[in-house]
């Protein structure tokens, strides 16, 4: 996972949690940004996963362990 990733779901937890503070203090009309906010974070860091599993998907295996043969000098 990237650093952005990383970022990306730090960020929407956040606006949840401040989210769920302003709901309960100012009612839940008011903290409706926050919600959406986090919503859509979390859907941009689902398409970026689902990216990066495509790119690995396409790109060619290469074999991860090649024993060598012969003797080295």
């Amino acid at each position: 996972m990237k650093l952005l990733d990383v970022l990306i779901l730090v960020f929407a937890s956040l606006f949840l949690m401040i989210g769920v503070h302003q709901g309960l203090q100012f009612g839940w009309g008011n903290s409706y940004f926050f919600f959406m906010f986090s919503v859509g974070l979390v859907f941009l860091y689902s398409y970026r996963r689902q990216q990066r599993v495509q790119a690995e998907e396409e790109e060619p295996q290469k074999p991860k362990g090649t024993k060598r043969t012969g003797s080295r000098r």
